[in-house]
């Protein structure tokens, strides 16, 4: 019963009916019907990682991404002037269970000329 309550919010949400689907009785919606506004941006994805100097290097050194550090310990990296990542050290950040919700990945796709 939550299911369904999450799909038809879902589909509210996103301006559109829910389905039903026959084989599994719950409503699902269709993401094709939803659409952004065109001006819409996505922000830095904000991070809390135990070891920065590790974290710092991989995007750094590795991928390429510059790196600037404020007063408050953030570092945060960019490949053009909008900033994509923002992390924060904290080594004492406690560890999530396994299968907690969270974020478990993220993607940044950098155009090259």
């Amino acid at each position: 019963m939550k299911r369904r309550g999450q799909a038809r919010r879902r589909a509210e949400i996103a301006g559109g009916q829910p389905e039903t689907d026959p084989e599994f009785n719950h409503e699902v919606h269709s993401v094709t019907e939803y659409r952004v506004h065109p001006d819409l941006r996505m922000g830095a994805v904000h991070l809390t990682v135990r070891d920065l100097g590790r974290s710092l290097a991989f995007y750094r050194d590795l991928l390429g991404l510059r790196a600037s550090a404020d007063d408050s310990g953030r570092v945060t990296l960019r490949a053009g002037e909008e900033p994509l990542v923002v992390m924060t050290g904290r080594p004492d950040a406690p560890i999530p269970p396994r299968r907690s919700t969270g974020l478990y990945h993220f993607a940044i796709l950098i155009a090259h000329d």
